[in-house]
């Protein structure tokens, strides 16, 4: 059909030619249709200067009109990101890069780069996989001095989710993305990770000389592998949890390791937590170099940084150890009626102040119950001074607590989860114990 605006307008699939109907296709189940073409991807309702049939064999004649002219890159961007791959390929199988190898390999890395498809299409790894020289290539300048500055094994880290282990390890297996960055796997791995999956890290060591290309340009310290190398590849995996549950830091798992798999207490597990935060900018993000200066500019402290440092730290696991402790009792106290719900949200906000933890829900829902204008992260504040999966079971622990005032929680349910959370992190004293005596029917005081 024809718009008041001269353009044509197709309200959905049914106004196509049979020919065309081909090309559509519904988004999952939602009820929304895509036609899905070489040369035109676009939702429906459709609608363009020049009717659908006219519109394809322009853009199919301005594709092949740049191959002619020997102008790659254009013929490539004429087609729609998902269909590069399948284009590339196809000039591929026709000879197109026999004598110019080089041209592939950049072509390859644009297409990486800007298409669409997932990680496992089958094209990626027909790419990777050519029987093409040069693939070096595939990266810039930067890239190959920076790859060449590598260790001859290079260890490597990739993000997935997974229901379990080996749901987990076919995900590792099915992509050729890797990342010299643990922070960046772990980013994608809790991306992926949906509420009923968990978030899994892939670790393993690889012989530089398997690296297909290094890529930077995106942030991602990318490393790409063959998929022929990753068939056979040995890797270790390791669950950060779940998004329902809160998921674990990925440093701090790398830390329970160096411990050799022994039970960590939770003064343990802070301390580690906060020298995670150690770096050659700044000594520490929380406790930085300035602020030592600081302190030995003003005769505060005679103490180098190292052991400056390490006070710091020692002293902010005490606090936080005590803090948590606390909180809990507290928590103990709201449900035998001994605090009102105005102290408990006070407790909430001053707790997770304490422990650097701002940017949470049950912080923000105590600020609007007490009016208050939430608090804004300061120096080391963004950073929390526990693991998120401790900071999560305060969160639940916190919003428990004020909808117990609701009326829509109960004592049971609440010292269950303290006395649950106590023994996941290992936290010791006389809130728990009291939380643990409440649990059997005696209420000690701390």
């Amino acid at each position: 059909m024809t718009g008041l605006e001269g353009y044509s307008i197709y309200p959905g699939p049914g106004d196509l030619s049979p020919v065309l109907q081909r090309y559509c296709m519904e988004a999952g189940n939602s009820g929304i249709y895509i036609f899905h073409h070489q040369f035109c991807v676009c939702p429906f309702p459709l609608a363009f200067p020049v009717p659908l049939e006219k519109l394809l064999h322009e853009r199919e004649e301005a594709a092949m009109a740049a191959l002619a002219a020997g102008d790659t890159d254009s013929f490539l961007l004429r087609h729609e990101k998902p269909y590069r791959p399948e284009a590339l390929m196809d000039l591929v199988n026709e000879g197109h890069f026999d004598s110019k190898p080089e041209e592939y390999w950049r072509l390859v890395r644009k297409v990486w780069v800007d298409s669409d498809l997932p990680e496992d299409d089958p094209y990626w790894a027909e790419m990777l996989e050519a029987d093409i020289g040069s693939v070096q290539a595939m990266m810039g300048e930067g890239d190959r001095a920076q790859l060449a500055a590598m260790p001859e094994v290079i260890q490597v880290w990739r993000g997935v989710e997974g229901m379990d282990e080996t749901s987990a390890r076919e995900a590792v297996t099915a992509g050729h993305s890797w990342s010299i960055d643990p922070k960046i796997a772990e980013r994608f791995a809790k991306s992926f990770a949906r509420s009923s999956g968990e978030a899994w890290v892939a670790r393993a060591d690889i012989p530089k000389a398997r690296v297909v290309a290094y890529l930077a340009d995106r942030g991602e310290a990318e490393i790409i592998l063959r998929p022929s190398d990753i068939a056979e590849l040995e890797f270790d995996l390791i669950s950060l949890g779940s998004k329902s549950q809160g998921f674990s830091d990925l440093q701090d798992k790398l830390l329970e390791e160096q411990h050799n798999g022994e039970t960590m207490t939770f003064t343990d597990k802070i301390k580690a937590h906060l020298e995670s935060f150690k770096n050659d900018e700044e000594g520490h993000k929380l406790f930085p170099h300035a602020d030592w200066r600081y302190e030995v500019d003003n005769d505060d402290t005679s103490l180098g940084y190292d052991d400056w440092l390490s006070d710091k730290i020692d002293f902010e696991v005490d606090d936080v150890a005590d803090n948590v402790n606390r909180f809990i009792y507290r928590g103990c106290k709201a449900t035998d009626g001994e605090i009102s719900e105005i102290e408990f949200n006070r407790d909430v906000v001053d707790t997770f102040s304490t422990l650097r933890i701002i940017d949470d829900e049950a912080v923000d829902r105590a600020n609007g119950f007490l009016g208050e204008a939430p608090e804004k992260p300061v120096f080391g504040e963004s950073f929390g001074s526990v693991p998120s999966d401790v900071a999560a079971d305060l969160s639940r622990i916190a919003h428990l607590g004020m909808v117990f005032f609701e009326g829509r929680s109960t004592a049971d349910k609440i010292t269950s989860v303290l006395v649950e959370a106590a023994e996941k992190h290992g936290i010791t004293g006389s809130g728990v114990d009291a939380a643990r005596a409440r649990a059997g029917g005696e209420t000690p005081e701390p």
